[in-house]
C-alpha cells in the first residue's frame, strides 16, 4: 500500500472518530434540555436550553442563569439564585438538593 493512501485512510478514520465523539457529547447534554415543573409547586418551572442557558420561573419573576454538566447524572445551574444542583433520576425526572422533584412539562 502506498504511504499517501495509508495517510488518507487514517485521516478518514480520525475524522470519523472525532465526529462520533462530538455527537456523543451532545447526546449526553441533550437529555437535560427541556422545560420542567416542580412537583411540590406547579408555579415553579425550569427551562434548560441547548445553549447552556437556564431560566427559573416562579410567581416573583424569571431568574436567568447558565448550566454545566457536573457528571453523567448531574448538572449545576448558576445564576441570580446562586448555584443549584439537579440530579437525573432513573425515571427521567430530576431532583434538587432540597428534595424537590422536577418533571418534564
Amino acid at each position: 500500500m502506498h504511504p499517501s493512501s495509508r495517510l488518507g485512510r487514517l485521516t478518514v478514520v480520525f475524522a470519523a472518530l472525532i465526529g462520533l465523539t462530538l455527537s456523543g457529547c451532545s447526546s449526553k447534554e441533550s437529555k437535560w434540555e427541556g422545560t420542567y415543573q416542580a412537583d411540590q409547586d406547579s408555579t415553579m418551572v425550569i427551562e434548560i436550553d441547548p445553549n447552556h442557558k437556564a431560566v427559573f420561573k416562579d410567581p416573583s419573576g424569571n431568574k436567568e442563569g447558565t448550566w454545566e454538566m457536573s457528571g453523567d447524572d448531574k448538572i449545576t445551574i448558576h445564576g441570580e439564585m446562586g448555584s443549584v444542583d439537579l440530579f437525573r433520576n432513573a425515571d427521567g425526572t430530576y431532583r434538587d438538593t432540597m428534595s424537590g422533584t422536577w418533571k418534564k412539562k
